[in-house]
């Protein structure tokens, strides 16, 4: 009972961890909008994040921006190849490429619908900028994000994509240009200028601010902490559970062991000795047995000796005349 008065006394004393959930999760949802345009997808990738959080508090409360490290993992969650929706929409949209070009226009309005941002708050500008920032790489997407949309310096954008700070820049500038491309009359053809970064992460942040208004309820706190402390024990647990219903499964499958026999029969036993069995040699067969011999067939002639080898005569020269 003291055990359980203690839990329930910490998940209703306001905490560190309360206070970054209440302060940024909305936030964070919104990021994470950004490179998934779906909202759903976005808070689940966020929750859980802050799930992990939460379990592993002593090390994240300490951390210079606690905020950056549950973006992280929420980018990470969402961006996951293994979570549904995610990268496959780059898969989606080929799918969609092709369709059109063979004119199936009844599995293209659906592929449409499926990839387009249908968010009641967004408006028409903003279903475009989304639509072509998801036909980015996932690394583009994720670095330019970071850069243009939050704010991060290169430094600190390098630091949590994990890569150089060249090839975070290059990332962002490849992504301007692509979009430009697709998006002329939108974001307008030069890239290059510096205030094309800032104008779109404006953009940016407003369409999401549209996609996720702050009236929408989250998960309460106490049950996402609830969800990291048994995030942290189920992984065991069904490992453990797992491996004992196999060696069960093994243990009931297996063959019984022989009987026991006591030593001095076991010493009996080996020194009986037990006679030959009396068996016989089946007759030898030759290994290559004459061809048979049939009337009219032509035996091949024998072969003649050799010759005993003579070496060669000395060559006769004739005689050289007197001089």
């Amino acid at each position: 009972m003291r055990f359980v008065r203690k839990y329930v006394s910490d998940l209703e004393s306001p905490t560190g961890f309360e206070l970054l959930y209440h302060h940024s999760v909305d936030r964070v949802v919104r990021q994470v909008y950004l490179v998934t345009a779906n909202r759903e997808r976005a808070r689940q990738a966020a929750h859980r994040a802050f799930g992990l959080a939460a379990r592993g508090w002593a090390a994240v409360g300490s951390d210079a921006s606690p905020e950056g490290w549950v973006r992280a993992r929420a980018f990470d969650l969402a961006l996951s190849p293994w979570r549904p929706g995610g990268p496959r929409e780059m898969h989606g949209i080929a799918i969609r490429e092709f369709l059109d070009s063979t004119r199936l226009h009844a599995l293209t309005y659906r592929l449409e619908r499926r990839l387009t941002p249908d968010e009641p708050g967004l408006t028409g500008e903003d279903r475009m900028l989304l639509g072509a920032l998801l036909r980015l790489p996932r690394p583009y997407r994720r670095a330019l994000v970071l850069h243009d949309a939050l704010g991060l310096t290169w430094a600190q954008t390098a630091r949590e994509v994990e890569a150089t700070t060249a090839a975070t820049c290059g990332r962002v500038i490849r992504s301007r240009a692509l979009l430009a491309l697709r998006l002329p009359t939108l974001l307008g053809t030069d890239w290059q200028s510096a205030d094309f970064g800032p104008a779109l992460g404006a953009r940016l942040r407003a369409a999401a601010a549209r996609a996720c208004p702050n009236e929408v309820p989250h998960v309460p706190v106490g049950r996402v902490r609830r969800t990291g402390r048994a995030q942290s024990w189920l992984p065991t647990t069904a490992a453990a559970a797992t491996l004992a219903a196999t060696t069960a499964l093994f243990a009931t499958a297996w063959p019984p062991p022989p009987p026991h026999v006591p030593i001095a029969q076991a010493v009996r036993l080996q020194q009986t000795v037990l006679p030959a069995p009396a068996f016989t040699l089946p007759p030898l067969t030759p290994l290559r047995p004459s061809p048979p011999t049939c009337p009219g067939q032509i035996r091949p002639l024998p072969t003649p000796p050799c010759a005993p080898h003579r070496p060669p005569a000395p060559p006769q020269w004739p005689p050289l005349p007197p001089h």
